[in-house]
């Protein structure tokens, strides 16, 4: 049985396996032709005989519905006309946000230093071991 290897090809990569220095891992760039996103881009622009486009007509759908009573139809207007509102989370008491916060800067700051000591008080969930 003969044993029979491809033929060698040059590799544009080094003996640690990175790209070599000024060599692209795609010497040819990103492949021409149109996206998914581009081809629909252009169907919903085309105006009909009217002028009209495909754009123009999802929005009157879109806003019909909203005018039904879809309720999602209405959130997904409201959200491209004034965008979604911030969202705002009441973590309850600020001292005891900002003694955590402290608390935190504390062991990082140790950690950084190498005196980072961390003794966590004993629960029912977590059991102690001698």
């Amino acid at each position: 049985m003969t044993d029979i290897q491809p033929a060698k090809q040059e590799s544009n990569r080094g003996e640690d396996g990175k790209f070599k220095p000024g060599v692209s891992g795609n010497p040819n760039g990103r492949p021409k032709g149109k996206t998914i996103a581009g081809i629909i881009r252009e169907k919903i622009e085309q105006a009909d005989e009217n002028g009209k486009t495909k754009i123009d007509k999802l929005a009157d759908i879109l806003i019909n519905k909203a005018m039904d009573g879809d309720f999602k139809a209405l959130e997904l207007i409201w959200n491209y006309m004034d965008g979604k509102p911030d969202q705002k989370i009441d973590l309850g008491d600020s001292d005891k946000i900002d003694a955590l916060r402290n608390d935190i800067n504390k062991l990082i700051g140790d950690a950084k230093a190498g005196t980072t000591t961390i003794n966590f008080p004993p629960t029912d969930s977590m059991p102690v071991s001698a």
